[in-house]
């Protein structure tokens, strides 16, 4: 830089590229899955979606969400936020795995023969939910049948009655195996076995988590997760016959409960959050907008999308000037000094 004007340019050159990437970061519409913004929002999964415009009718959507979510539609009815995906041949039969391909698959290379990212679709993860959650009801329905642990009056831990750290704190209780004492080692109560509402009920909160709600929010000009309905948390607890005083739908504050830990209940803490927290309730409440649903299933502000992109482009804008007025200062300075 041998003269001012060089500064000049180089400070508009700057300005341009950062307002030319700020603009384009500003669209992006990308919603949270898992705490980060890899999803979008997929208003074809919405039970009552219609394009009329473009030909799609109630068929075409019931074909689609029973392609993409053939276990979890019978739960998501609402716009989720999903891995993006592709519609590479709109010939194809929408029932077709070779119609489907996600958006950010890399093809095969010298690196990876196989590409990479080619599974990462709506389908399998559908297909992955239901596997977990079937495993987790079996082994359940496997502990709450076993005469070997019904002998035993024990737990599949090894822990019954009311023994070991929890002697002294279930003494109140004469007979601990028939009554709610919530103690450590308590033998296994039947929540699942001969209760279907329990099981669709754990189904249930598991494709909520997995699949969130969203929208898109016009005055921020971005697609939002919201998070799990209390009520969701609160109809599994219900429906499996848990003690209210196990329920864990509250405040994070208190790790879900509705009371604190007490350090000499166990003489030490273990409670962890429940999955799917923080909750919201399903009201309107405090003023909140209720747009596109405040919570899974049925907030606002759950999950703001490219706050964090924009507030890294205004650095980058900021420091762009500094550095091109620092350079067209230094250059002034020394000009000066050269007369």
């Amino acid at each position: 830089l041998d003269n001012p004007s060089s500064a000049v340019h180089l400070l508009v050159i700057s300005v341009m590229r950062t307002i030319v990437l700020f603009t384009l970061v500003k669209f992006v519409k990308s919603c949270v899955l898992h705490g980060t913004d890899s999803g979008v929002c997929d208003f074809r999964l919405d039970s009552n979606y219609v394009d009329k415009a473009n030909g799609w009718t109630k068929w075409h959507t019931r074909q689609y969400r029973r392609w993409h979510l053939p276990n979890c539609r019978w739960h998501v009815k609402y716009p989720a936020c999903v891995p993006e995906m592709e519609d590479v041949d709109p010939s194809l039969p929408i029932q077709s795995a070779e119609r489907w391909k996600p958006k950010h698959r890399i093809p095969p290379n010298p690196e990876f023969p196989n590409g990479r990212f080619q599974n990462f679709t709506i389908r399998n993860k559908d297909l992955w939910i239901h596997q977990a959650t079937q495993q987790i009801i079996n082994e359940r329905l496997g502990n709450e049948t076993s005469r070997k642990l019904e002998k035993k009056e024990a737990n599949e831990f090894g822990e019954g009655k009311c023994e070991g750290d929890d002697e002294q704190r279930c003494k109140q209780w004469p007979i601990c195996k028939s009554s709610p004492s919530g103690c450590h080692g308590y033998p296994i109560q039947p929540r699942m076995y001969r209760n279907q509402d329990c099981q669709m009920a754990f189904e249930a909160y598991f494709c909520y988590i997995n699949f969130p709600r969203c929208y898109y929010d016009v005055e921020a000009n971005e697609y939002k997760s919201t998070r799990i309905c209390r009520s969701a948390c609160k109809n599994f607890f219900k429906a499996c016959n848990y003690d209210k005083s196990l329920w864990r739908c509250g405040n994070s504050k208190k790790f879900n409960s509705k009371f604190p830990e007490r350090l000499e209940d166990y003489g030490r803490y273990t409670r962890d959050f429940f999955p799917g927290q923080p909750f919201r309730n399903s009201y309107k409440k405090r003023g909140y907008r209720n747009i596109g649903g405040r919570c899974t299933p049925a907030i606002y502000g759950g999950a703001g999308a490219s706050a964090n992109y924009r507030l890294t482009v205004l650095l980058s804008l900021f420091s762009s000037l500094l550095f091109a007025l620092f350079h067209f200062l230094l250059i002034g300075g020394v000009r000066d000094e050269a007369k």
